[in-house]
């Protein structure tokens, strides 16, 4: 369930009520996806169904980081000691900072890169010994694996970004052609989708022998039906 929009909360119920009004059905699991709410944070872990998040605000996406994780795995043998950039709107994004979690957890070197305005406070959300970079083309060559994010163009305009239009920042921090040479021969390319084309990646990136963006989509369904597999038989077990 996606608490965003939907007839019960158009007519006045509130989010609470929609979630205690499903939980009330009796289901196996509950996923939900949900903006920024202290009221649904504390009442989450407080049912007696096991409960998924599918993305809280711009918190958390946890299904997406042990994806991203899975896809490097696959792809590259080990999480441990890949260098992953990522690259773009990162103060305002959950993948972000549930990869920070996951992928620091398994002994990755983090970097990111992005306009000023869109990184977190040094003191932060960054895990510590995360490596900012102010120049791409730097950047580009320092890192495994490049991660781009989607430029959030529901919150924000060219101004916001402190740059004077979309094609000014696919020009310092957009993945282009120039920097697909720069990138090593054996780095992956991934993305969270959807892309903005011309913004965060030229229109032949995602058509390059190392983009995994498409991967991940797969690689997805692996992990939230395995996800879903051992929450179900958790919860048949006993266990919450």
């Amino acid at each position: 369930m996606e608490l965003s929009t939907g007839s019960s909360l158009s007519k006045g119920e509130t989010a609470v009520d929609t979630v205690l009004n499903v939980a009330a059905m009796k289901p196996d699991v509950l996923v939900v996806r949900y903006g920024l709410s202290r009221e649904l944070d504390e009442l989450l872990p407080t049912l007696e169904i096991p409960v998924i998040n599918a993305g809280s605000g711009t918190l958390a996406h946890p299904t997406q980081a042990l994806l991203d994780a899975y896809t490097i795995e696959r792809e590259m043998g080990s999480v441990e000691g890949k260098r992953v950039l990522i690259v773009g709107d990162i103060r305002h994004s959950r993948v972000a900072r549930s990869n920070f979690d996951v992928l620091a957890k398994l002994g990755a070197k983090i970097g990111v890169c992005g306009p000023e305005s869109l990184l977190p406070d040094a003191d932060g959300d960054m895990p510590s010994g995360t490596r900012v970079f102010t120049n791409l083309d730097e950047a580009v060559g320092w890192c495994d694996v490049y991660m781009g994010l989607r430029i959030q163009l529901e919150r924000h305009n060219a101004s916001d970004l402190q740059l004077e239009s979309l094609e000014d920042y696919h020009r310092h921090f957009g993945l282009n052609r120039d920097r697909l040479k720069k990138l090593g021969s054996g780095a992956l390319i991934m993305h969270p989708g959807p892309i903005n084309h011309g913004v965060e990646f030229a229109a032949e990136v995602v058509d390059d022998s190392r983009s995994r963006v498409l991967k991940q989509v797969t690689n997805g369904v692996l992990i939230r039906a395995a996800l879903l597999s051992m929450t179900l038989e958790s919860a048949r077990g006993g266990m919450k």
